[in-house]
């Protein structure tokens, strides 16, 4: 008996972390794969005052195609900016196949009876994230940096395409977004599962 509830709790611990994660992970694919949000972001910024359009929408495309593994980046991005993107790649790789992970585990642990719980206590969580705002710069540049990376190649310069797509509003608002949608998604499950999944 013990040995079941032990394994019980260990499938409730799955399973909440399991649609805690896909529903953060999935709008972050967005910002990252979606050339709409970049394009949002490039207006809101006024970019083509510092870059031509043709420019911008080449790197754009030909950074998402390279997170994509469908080509190497161009000559618009520098050494050390192909260095730092190769990096970044990696992490996304990572966080794409722990993605696929999940979605198996949630599959294997998922129980109507605690949908409605788990929806309600990421929606708290993730809605917590916001506090961050105030604190984005600092947290982005002095914290979240240096423990993913090793090297100082992050750091951008006018002399990079980078420094005009990617100021930190960029990824700011790209942080906001996350927040906005992981939320919109746990409400939207929390109903639908109201509605389907009564006892």
């Amino acid at each position: 008996m013990k040995l079941k509830h032990y394994t019980l709790n260990i499938s409730k611990i799955v399973f909440f972390i399991s649609l805690l994660y896909l529903t953060l992970i999935l709008p972050l694919l967005f910002t990252i794969y979606s050339p709409i949000w970049y394009n949002f972001n490039y207006e809101s910024q006024e970019i083509t005052k510092s870059i031509n359009i043709e420019q911008r929408d080449n790197a754009t495309s030909n950074l998402i195609h390279y997170f994509a593994y469908n080509t190497d980046l161009n000559s618009l991005w520098n050494e050390k900016e192909k260095i730092h993107m190769s990096e970044v790649r990696t992490i996304y790789l990572f966080l794409e196949v722990l993605t696929l992970i999940a979605i198996l585990l949630l599959f294997f642990t998922f129980d109507k009876s605690l949908i409605l719980k788990y929806t309600k206590i990421n929606i708290i969580i993730i809605s917590s994230l916001l506090i961050l705002i105030p604190f984005f710069s600092f947290l982005f540049n002095s914290v979240f940096h240096f423990i993913l990376f090793d090297n100082n190649f992050w750091i951008i310069t006018p002399e990079d395409i980078s420094y005009y797509l990617f100021p930190n509003s960029f990824f700011k608002n790209s942080f906001l977004l996350i927040i906005i949608i992981s939320i919109i998604e746990n409400v939207v499950i929390y109903f639908f599962s109201k509605k389907y999944f009564k006892d």
